[in-house]
């Protein structure tokens, strides 16, 4: 029983220090993310801080599942342990993520969907280099791309026949400039930054995307995204597979990374030509009428049920080893 409770405690600090603290640092990026040089940057804007607390609640409520069954990995199994770890997860899944996505969009509704302008904005007095285009710009004055007269510009070509020269109307500004400064919205904070992001194979912005789509469809289509849910819960079943800790420990962050990426992959857009393959078939079209992308939900409940038996043969083989030894 205890084991039960300290299983409860530790998916109650996760997520409240998870969804905190995350929400917070969140937050803070994305105040980076679509901060102008030379303009105010605010720390803490609360409309900024609720949107990342629903983001982080909905990420946070994926991965508790996965959490719990590594911190579970020092102790014995139990049968307490499983029927509360099964009530958790049907919270989370039936109950936590649905509200979540559900008070998202009544938020949004009263809010809006943006957090920030949309608008391509950049400060004057500054210099900013682009090295796609080979150019330098220097504003004399704000830029904004929503007004129709444009900020007076000098215009520095850096190629060998280059010319110095100013464009007050903004033809000589491209887009790309801005294309270039993602996933910031200034390139002069891109650059402070040495230019390179992280790559990030494991999108939680698709997988939140989808998880919304699918509630907002219809039960049948949550019930197939639920196929994910269940694929990131029964990891819980090989959290006991080895005899060693440390290579159990490795084999539930190797797996719940594995599923996290194969969910995220599918959706990326180098498998895009493999989805409209399948949605031709006879089958998929049929249940694509109940389910967004019924062969990842296939694949899903595969794997899921995999881990399950496996789980479930682990526990046998030990208990009987436990009998003979005692």
């Amino acid at each position: 029983m205890k084991k039960a409770l300290r299983m409860i405690l530790v998916y109650l600090i996760f997520l409240l220090f998870g969804i905190g603290f995350g929400a917070l640092l969140y937050s803070l990026n994305q105040e980076l993310l679509n901060h102008t040089v030379g303009k105010k940057l605010s720390l803490l804007n609360l409309n900024v801080y609720i949107k990342s607390l629903f983001y982080m609640a909905a990420c946070m409520c994926m991965l508790v599942c996965p959490v719990i069954a590594f911190s579970r990995i020092r102790t014995k199994m139990g049968i307490s342990q499983l029927i509360t770890y099964i009530i958790l997860s049907l919270l989370t899944w039936g109950i936590f993520i649905p509200s979540v996505f559900y008070f998202e969009n009544k938020y949004s509704e009263k809010n809006g969907t943006s957090i920030y302008d949309s608008r391509n904005m950049l400060s004057g007095g500054y210099f900013r280099e682009s090295l796609e285009e080979n150019k330098v710009y220097y504003f004399t004055e704000d830029y904004d791309s929503a007004l129709s007269y444009r900020a007076e510009n000098v215009v520095i070509d850096k190629s060998h026949f280059g010319v110095v020269s100013t464009d007050v109307d903004g033809d000589s500004f491209s887009d790309n400039f801005f294309a270039e400064a993602a996933p910031y919205k200034d390139l002069i904070i891109k650059k402070s930054f040495n230019g390179k992001g992280i790559p990030v194979l494991i999108s939680f912005d698709i997988l939140l995307a989808e998880g919304k789509k699918a509630f907002f469809g219809g039960w049948s289509f949550y019930l197939g995204f639920l196929s994910f849910g269940l694929l990131l819960c029964a990891i819980y079943g090989i959290s006991h597979f080895f005899e060693w800790r440390l290579v159990n420990v490795c084999g539930v962050v190797l797996v719940t990374s594995v599923c996290l990426l194969g969910n995220s992959f599918y959706y990326y857009p180098v498998c895009e030509g493999f989805r409209n393959s399948c949605a031709k078939i006879k089958v998929f079209s049929f249940l694509s009428q109940y389910m967004n992308e019924p062969l990842l939900v296939m694949v899903n409940v595969f794997f899921s049920l995999v881990l399950i038996v496996v789980g479930i043969v682990t526990y046998a083989i030990k208990k009987r080893r436990a009998k003979k030894d005692y």
